[in-house]
């Protein structure tokens, strides 16, 4: 099966793009991260790899093409940006999944959502309960799975702990 994954360069992205290879999959990576792109691709040279905004609709039709399923991971997690910035949070967690949910005409799409949307107190929260409205509301092939913070991904943290303590930081709690 020919699947998407975007936002597959971020760190919950490039491990599903990892199982679906591993399964035999053949996979396509739609992501703004460049960065991500390149270590991805040198990883894994079979998955293809493209520079794309799932904000514009001539990335996200070049990146649907001649796939049969979506999983969307690409969205704005970091509930602090979140707050600093709703209106870019609301237009990539929210309303770029309903230009998908358009453009991918009846293909299977999964949309990777957090426990935050359950009762959202955050705009992070309520753009992912956005999402999850939009999609599930379109006569699509859909389903959301949430999940919690996840030990080890970019922005958790363990990894901001370590940062902070190898930079000789104070570790700021909120």
């Amino acid at each position: 099966m020919n699947v998407l994954v975007t936002g597959g360069a971020g760190s919950i992205g490039s491990e599903c793009v990892r199982q679906l290879t591993a399964t035999g999959h053949t996979v396509r990576v739609a992501d703004v991260n460049e960065e991500g792109l390149w270590l991805l691709s040198t990883e894994l040279p079979i998955v293809d790899c493209m520079l794309a905004d799932i904000q514009f609709e001539d990335d996200l039709k070049a990146a649907l093409a001649d796939v049969e399923a979506i999983i969307h991971c690409a969205a704005y997690k970091p509930v602090h940006y979140c707050e600093r910035s709703p209106f870019a949070c609301q237009r990539v967690n929210g309303y770029a999944v309903k230009q998908l949910a358009e453009l991918a005409a009846g293909r299977r799409i999964v949309l990777l959502s957090t426990d935050k949307a359950v009762a959202p107190h955050s705009w992070m929260g309520r753009s992912k309960r956005l999402a999850e409205s939009i999609l599930l509301g379109k006569d699509c092939n859909a389903n959301v799975v949430r999940f919690g913070n996840v030990i080890g991904s970019r922005g958790s943290l363990v990894p901001a702990v370590i940062r902070y303590r190898d930079l000789g930081k104070p570790i700021p709690l909120t």
